[in-house]
């Protein structure tokens, strides 16, 4: 996903969660400072972010079929996965539950199995940040404190340029959200070469594809020559919500997991899936590099409009998901 689309994405969520009135003392941290700080979302692409990792390619979980020990440990049959996911995953419950001839009971009970280079794994990569912005909660100034439930007393001992500003852990909160929308993209979760970024892929395809569709709007130089207001940002994010048919329930839910890592682990795991949804495993074996564009995957009109279920289906899980972590981070400390 580029620039613009995780910077919709990111918004979207703040202005998802608004509108449930969830989680409100989140939103009252982050509407405020969507338009100085929702250049987060894209900070982990730049290359200048990439010191430790070196590879731009650094935020992935792509699976391919396990020939080691247990492999057990790595199957995750279909009706697992959907009840594990909930029923407000679209990608799961319009994609994956409606398949019965794509992928069979063989495909589903084949251990698949990510194996990323350090610093590289989504799931890791997501926890980190989420128990990072904890901690940077904890240690918030006078204007971030009010806002976050509870009391820490040892605040007072600490030096004011140590504490955490607001729009420093909005930052983060934004950063964190490239992470959980990359799980949402199927070719980061697919080993197969098809989904390698490269002209001529279907990854680079679909990236551009939902670039065309936001538009504009959420480019740097856009915002910056247009001077809009926060206010005017996060209806912009609705507004264009409503042109692609991406709707969202009244509620946000609560984190299925026992922590972010295995939400992460099991969003990366239903992407997969749709990836092979999206190229079958038969037009695309293990190892094998055909490709096919999407024209050909999805062709005439109605393939066009079964693409657009996949578009609607991956972006409203991808805000979806962003809202259930931040969800959950600010819940730990309302209880």
């Amino acid at each position: 996903m580029n620039q613009r689309v995780h910077a919709w994405l990111a918004v979207r969520a703040v202005a998802l969660l608004e509108d449930t009135g969830e989680a409100e003392g989140l939103v009252k941290l982050l509407s405020p400072h969507v338009k100085s700080t929702f250049i987060g979302t894209w900070l982990p692409d730049l290359n200048d972010s990439k010191k430790g990792f070196g590879k731009i390619d650094n935020h992935v979980l792509k699976m391919e079929v396990f020939e080691g020990p247990l492999k057990e440990r790595f199957v995750i049959k279909k009706d697992k996965l959907l009840k594990l996911l909930g029923r407000e995953r679209r990608m799961a419950t319009e994609l994956l539950q409606s398949d019965n001839h794509v992928l069979d009971d063989e495909w589903w009970g084949t251990p698949f199995k990510a194996d990323p280079d350090p610093g590289k794994h989504l799931a890791n990569r997501a926890m980190a940040f989420s128990e990072a912005i904890i901690d940077l909660l904890l240690l918030g100034d006078k204007q971030l404190d009010r806002l976050v439930p509870g009391q820490i007393d040892f605040v007072e001992d600490l030096d004011r340029k140590a504490l955490t500003r607001r729009q420093q852990v909005a930052t983060y909160f934004f950063m964190l959200s490239h992470f959980i929308a990359d799980a949402c993209m199927p070719c980061h979760t697919d080993a197969r070469a098809l989904s390698s970024y490269s002209d001529g892929k279907i990854h680079k395809e679909l990236e551009r594809r939902w670039s065309r569709r936001i538009g504009t709007y959420f480019d740097k130089d856009k915002l910056a020559e247009n001077k809009p207001t926060s206010s005017a940002i996060l209806r912009e994010s609705r507004e264009i919500s409503d042109r692609l048919q991406v709707d969202f329930d009244a509620v946000v839910p609560d984190l299925y997991s026992r922590d972010v890592w295995s939400e992460v682990l099991f969003v990366c795991r239903c992407s997969y899936a749709v990836a092979n949804l999206i190229v079958p495993p038969n037009d695309s074996p293990r190892g094998g590099a055909e490709h096919k564009s999407l024209k050909e995957l999805f062709p005439g009109d109605n393939g066009e409009i079964r693409l657009k279920e996949f578009d609607a289906a991956i972006l409203h899980d991808a805000v979806l998901n962003i809202a259930i972590v931040w969800k959950h981070i600010w819940g730990r400390f309302c209880r």
